[in-house]
């Protein structure tokens, strides 16, 4: 009986070792890119549209931006882009900017995006050769929506893309437009 006291004691002094929270959401951010981008300010990028022009993320400050990362070749992206088109025709007078960027094609540079922003008669802004930026947020593939607000800061991303989520994104915009820098 005694013994069996002493060891139950001893088994209640034991802690667990100490963990390094940082270190562990570190991890958590580098396998989950959405957790590292969340709430954080989006980081600094500079694209080429298909115009020839320069958008930068400092160029849209005070602006709330959708940027949707897609190929031509990603079914789900082209699924999306009506709805890129419907909020861009919704909300831009209201403060959005919706960039389509182009990444991961086979052949980077203007022509893909600027045939597929012709071919379906789209209006807002469509960039190229994003590849670079898209792999420093971490995402392998495509798509990617990332919305983020008048201050600069990511509110929220997604990485995959189907009809209802895609009705999500206008209750996520009318929020944001709404709010004030």
């Amino acid at each position: 009986m005694l013994t069996s006291a002493i060891l139950s004691a001893s088994l209640l002094s034991v802690t667990a070792p100490a963990v390094d929270v940082s270190a562990t959401l570190l991890n958590q951010a580098r396998r989950n890119p959405i957790a590292a981008l969340k709430g954080k300010p989006l980081p600094a990028f500079t694209m080429r549209t298909t115009d020839g022009k320069t958008l930068t993320s400092r160029s849209l400050r005070g602006r709330v931006i959708l940027i949707d990362f897609w190929a031509s070749w990603c079914g789900p992206c082209k699924e999306a882009t009506p709805t890129m088109q419907a909020l861009h025709t919704k909300y831009a007078s209201r403060g959005l900017t919706v960039i389509g960027a182009n990444a991961l094609e086979d052949a980077p540079g203007p022509k893909v995006a600027a045939d597929y922003k012709k071919k379906g008669n789209y209006t807002f802004t469509f960039t190229h050769s994003n590849d670079a930026y898209h792999k420093s947020l971490g995402f392998p593939g495509v798509p990617v929506f990332i919305f983020v607000d008048r201050k600069g800061v990511v509110r929220e991303v997604f990485d995959n893309f189907s009809p209802q989520l895609g009705r999500s994104f206008d209750g996520i915009v009318a929020r944001l437009v709404a709010e004030r820098a």
